[in-house]
């Protein structure tokens, strides 16, 4: 297939970490790369998004592979334009920073994740990014705190349960989640469970799962695809 003058590569997409693994060796050798991600079925993946016509481009971490292009602003760009080639960065000296990763055991996800998580601990929008960036990740176990733990844990909770009475899951929010002494009346549950309960919430939360109420008054939980 035909590609532009500023295309580099084609990668699987088998999970997060490869992928920015690879971004990051590769913007070690050309610079500023952008990830442009692609589906056979991209109706299917882009749900209400999906119109016809539109370019070929889908959210990376759904595509089934990605192409990797020159960033427009990376001075590469301007290069190939004037039929001048892409110029290698640093391919003949090494990177120290490499040299570091590698005596810490670190890949570039894992200094990636670090270097956000350290800069957003004064930095309320890296915060933001770096909630976001775990969360997104379905392979990063999430701790308390973390943007989607409370939901997370009382979906395992009701899973290992197989089904649970109302009083139950509130009783498991509020001494377990939080630390409270035993079941309080009120609270914040009842917002909890409202939203895990709506299935238009499922799009956005990373294990597909939701609460319903089965006959006899107990909840479960299903996966919604």
């Amino acid at each position: 297939m035909k590609r532009t003058s500023t295309y580099i590569a084609t990668i699987p997409m088998k999970n997060i970490e490869q992928v920015i693994e690879v971004k990051k060796t590769l913007e070690q050798i050309f610079g500023w790369v952008v990830l442009r991600g692609r589906h056979s079925n991209r109706r299917k993946v882009l749900g209400d998004a999906y119109y016809r016509g539109a370019q070929n481009d889908i959210p990376w971490r759904k595509a089934q592979h990605i192409d990797v292009y020159l960033h427009p602003k990376n001075p590469n760009y301007e290069n190939v334009s004037k039929g001048k080639g892409i110029q290698r960065k640093n391919i003949n000296k090494p990177n120290i920073w490499v040299k570091t990763y590698g005596e810490m055991k670190m890949g570039f996800y894992d200094a990636h994740m670090a270097s956000l998580k350290s800069k957003g601990k004064t930095n309320p929008k890296l915060q933001r990014i770096y909630q976001k960036e775990k969360y997104s990740n379905i392979n990063e176990k999430l701790q308390q705190g973390d943007w989607g733990y409370i939901t997370q844990s009382i979906l395992d909770f009701v899973q290992q349960k197989s089904e649970v009475t109302f009083s139950e899951m509130k009783t498991y929010y509020d001494v377990v989640l939080r630390g409270e002494p035993q079941m309080r009346e009120g609270g914040s549950f009842i917002h909890h469970l409202h939203s895990l309960v709506k299935p238009s919430n499922v799009k956005g939360r990373r294990c597909n799962r939701l609460l319903y109420k089965a006959i006899g008054g107990k909840y479960k939980v299903t996966t919604q695809k």
